[in-house]
C-alpha cells in the first residue's frame, strides 16, 4: 500500500511541470520597431535578428546605388561569432563583423545571409533579408584647376595648362572628353591635363556615362561654349638690378631653365658714367637664378654713381618656360643699383608681409598696377588705424657703415602722410637710437614734402649705421593718411663711386 502511494505521489509531482515542448517560441514577438527588416527564427533561446541602418542610424528597407549602409547583427542571447554573405547577381562578399559597411556601386536587388553563433555551445541560427539597391541617375559636373573666374569663364596665356576632372553624380565609369584647339583634343581619363597654345575662345563638352547591366547605359552630357579664353602671353621686364659686373633681370613669367650660350647676343649694357663716358662692355654670360630671374655677367664693373642702361632685341633664343609666349624687346632700361629690397624674396616677394604696427588695420599689399619701373608696386590703404608694410629680411651692414635708402613714391590725395622707418632690431617695427629718417624721407609727406595725387617722387638719403651688435637693417612703412600711397622701387646699397 505505501509503494502504491509514493508512486501516485511521484507522478502528480512530474505531471505539475510543463514540458519545454509545450512553449511556442515563434508565437513571441520581440519586434520593438515595425521598420526594422529582420527575419527571425529560434533555436532554443538563440534570436537571429537583422537590422539595416543608414549613416543616420536610421532603419531603412532599401537604398541608392553608392550609398553607405550598415548590416548590423542584433541576434540575442550571447552570441559572439557570426557569418555575412551579401549576393548580387554574379557578386557576392563576406564578412565576420557585428556591424557590416556597404556601399554598392550597381542597382540590383541583395540577398544578405546571416550566420550568428553562440561559442560557448556551438548553437547557431541563419537570418535572411533581401533589399533592393535603386538606380540614380547621372549628372555630369566638372571641376577645374584653375578654378573659373568672373562670368565663369577660364582665364588663360597661350602655353598655360588646365586639369580638368569628373565631378559628376551618379557614380559614371566612362568619361568622354573633348577639348576644343586643346591638346590633347580628347581623353577617355576621369581627370587630365590639357595645354592651350593658341589665343581663342574655345567649348569643352563632356559626357560621364555608367553601365548599369550589360548594354544598359546611363548618361549624362555638359557642352561648356566659351569656357576657356586663351590671350597672348607676353613676357615683360619686372625690373634690372646692377651690382658689380652682373644685371639681374625679373621678367613678368616663368623663363626657360635651359638657356643656349646665343641667349647673351640677345642683350647689351650701357654705363654712363658720372664723368660723362659712355662705355659699352660685352655680355660675356646669362645664366638662370631661380624661375623669374636672369643674371648677366659683362666686361666691366658698375658702381653706384653709374647710370646703367640694359637692352634686349630677341634673336629666338630667349623663350619662356611654356615656349608660347613672346619675350617683348626693351631698350635702355634704367638699373637699379645694387640690392633691390621690392625683388627680395623672389617673384612673389616672399619678403614682404603685413605690418605689425599696434594700430595696423589698413590694408597692405603688392599689385600690378600704378608701378614706375616694371610691373609691381607696394600698396597700402588706411582704415581706421594705421597701414604698415615690413621688408622681412635684413640687409646686412657693419656698424659705422655709410648706406643710401632710395625708393619712389606717390599718393593718391594731397592729405595724410607716410613713414619710412628703419630698425637694427629684429622685431619688425621697432624703433632704435636712429629714429625715424627725416629730410623728405621720414614724417608726414605735407608741405613741401607732398608730391601730390597722381605724382611720382624720388626719395634718398644717405645715412650711417650706429647700430652695436647687429649686422643689419629692417625697413618698414606706415601710412596714417586718407586715401592710398603706392611705394616702387626700393633699395638699399653702400656708395661706391666710379673710380
Amino acid at each position: 500500500m505505501k509503494k502504491i502511494l509514493y508512486y501516485f505521489m511521484l507522478m502528480v509531482v512530474v505531471f505539475s511541470f510543463a514540458s519545454c515542448d509545450e512553449v511556442d517560441y515563434k508565437s513571441i514577438d520581440i519586434t520593438t520597431d515595425t521598420r526594422e527588416v529582420e527575419l527571425k527564427e529560434f533555436t532554443g533561446d538563440l534570436s537571429g535578428h537583422i537590422i539595416v541602418s543608414d549613416e543616420k542610424s536610421e532603419v531603412i528597407s532599401e537604398a541608392d546605388m553608392g550609398e553607405t549602409f550598415y548590416l548590423i547583427d542584433n541576434s540575442t542571447a550571447a552570441v559572439d561569432k557570426r557569418t555575412w554573405t551579401v549576393e548580387q547577381g554574379t557578386w557576392d562578399t563576406t564578412s565576420t563583423e557585428k556591424m557590416f559597411k556597404l556601399t554598392l556601386p550597381l542597382p540590383g536587388e541583395i540577398t544578405v545571409s546571416l550566420l550568428s553563433e553562440r561559442t560557448s555551445d556551438g548553437k547557431t541560427i541563419p537570418s535572411e533579408v533581401t533589399m533592393p539597391i535603386n538606380s540614380i541617375p547621372v549628372t555630369a559636373g566638372i571641376i577645374t584647376d584653375p578654378m573659373p573666374g568672373e562670368g565663369d569663364v577660364i582665364n588663360l596665356k597661350t602655353g598655360d595648362i588646365v586639369t580638368f576632372a569628373d565631378n559628376s553624380t551618379g557614380l559614371p565609369e566612362f568619361y568622354d572628353w573633348k577639348f576644343e584647339e586643346g591638346t590633347p583634343a580628347t581623353s577617355d581619363q576621369s581627370s587630365i591635363e590639357v595645354q592651350y597654345q593658341t589665343p581663342g575662345v574655345y567649348t569643352v563638352d563632356y559626357t560621364a556615362t555608367r553601365e548599369d547591366n550589360p548594354g544598359e547605359f546611363v548618361s549624362d552630357q555638359v557642352i561648356k561654349t566659351g569656357w576657356i579664353n586663351v590671350v597672348q602671353r607676353y613676357v615683360n621686364i619686372v625690373q634690372a638690378v646692377a651690382t658689380d659686373n652682373k644685371i639681374l633681370i625679373q621678367y613678368s613669367e616663368k623663363m626657360m631653365q635651359n638657356l643656349p650660350a646665343e641667349v647673351k647676343d640677345e642683350f647689351s649694357v650701357k654705363i654712363n658714367t658720372s664723368a660723362g663716358a659712355v662705355l659699352t662692355p660685352a655680355v660675356t654670360a646669362v645664366t638662370v637664378v631661380d624661375d623669374y630671374n636672369l643674371e648677366l655677367t659683362f666686361a666691366d664693373n658698375t658702381y653706384s654713381d653709374d647710370k646703367v642702361l640694359v637692352s634686349f632685341a630677341s634673336k629666338g633664343h630667349l623663350e619662356d618656360a611654356t615656349t608660347f609666349g613672346i619675350v617683348e624687346e626693351f631698350v635702355d632700361e634704367v638699373c637699379l643699383y645694387g640690392k633691390s629690397w621690392i625683388l627680395d624674396g623672389g617673384y612673389e616677394l616672399d619678403g614682404w608681409s603685413q605690418g605689425t604696427h599696434p594700430d595696423n588695420s589698413g590694408l597692405s599689399e603688392i599689385v600690378t598696377d600704378k608701378s614706375l619701373q616694371g610691373s609691381r608696386s607696394l600698396h597700402m590703404i588706411k582704415d581706421s588705424g594705421t597701414a604698415s608694410f615690413v621688408c622681412n629680411t635684413r640687409f646686412n651692414l657693419e656698424p659705422g657703415a655709410e648706406f643710401i635708402i632710395e625708393f619712389d613714391g606717390m599718393k593718391s590725395t594731397a592729405s595724410g602722410g607716410i613713414e619710412f622707418r628703419f630698425t637694427d632690431d629684429d622685431t619688425a617695427g621697432a624703433n632704435t637710437d636712429n629714429g625715424r629718417i627725416g629730410d623728405g624721407i621720414g614724417g608726414n609727406w605735407t608741405g613741401a614734402q607732398n608730391f601730390g595725387a597722381g605724382v611720382w617722387k624720388t626719395f634718398k638719403k644717405v645715412k650711417t649705421y650706429t647700430g652695436a651688435g647687429h649686422e643689419g637693417v629692417y625697413v618698414y612703412w606706415l601710412f596714417y593718411g586718407d586715401g592710398e600711397v603706392w611705394v616702387d622701387n626700393v633699395k638699399i646699397y653702400t656708395p661706391d663711386p666710379r673710380p
